[in-house]
């Protein structure tokens, strides 16, 4: 390979097929190379979690935490994975859950 880097890219025509695009949108992470300038239509930089082997241990410990003296954590350090915006979603939804739980 031209570089060691990891690129993904989605077509988000197909990731979200009730969206109305203009046409076909792509979005991209770590691009290798740059796109073309009339080719991007937003750019945004964003810090994410980084997991290591310790992060088990410490989601483990979150996880135990939720709930006690009523607060609940979320956001992509609270479950293990890639520390994609959608693990973000997913831990808010599992919060959300349980603060409904406890509530009745």
């Amino acid at each position: 390979p031209e570089h060691d880097e990891p690129q993904l890219t989605f077509w988000l025509n197909e990731f979200y097929p009730d969206a109305t695009f203009e046409g076909n949108v792509f979005q991209t992470w770590a691009p290798v190379r740059t796109p073309q300038h009339d080719k991007i239509m937003k750019k945004s930089d964003f810090t994410r979690v980084l997991h290591t082997e310790e992060s088990k241990d410490l989601v483990a410990r979150v996880d135990a935490e939720q709930g006690k003296r009523g607060i609940y954590y979320a956001g992509s350090y609270s479950v293990y994975g890639m520390g994609l915006l959608e693990q973000a979603l997913m831990s808010g939804r599992s919060a959300a859950e349980k603060v409904i739980n406890d509530m009745f």
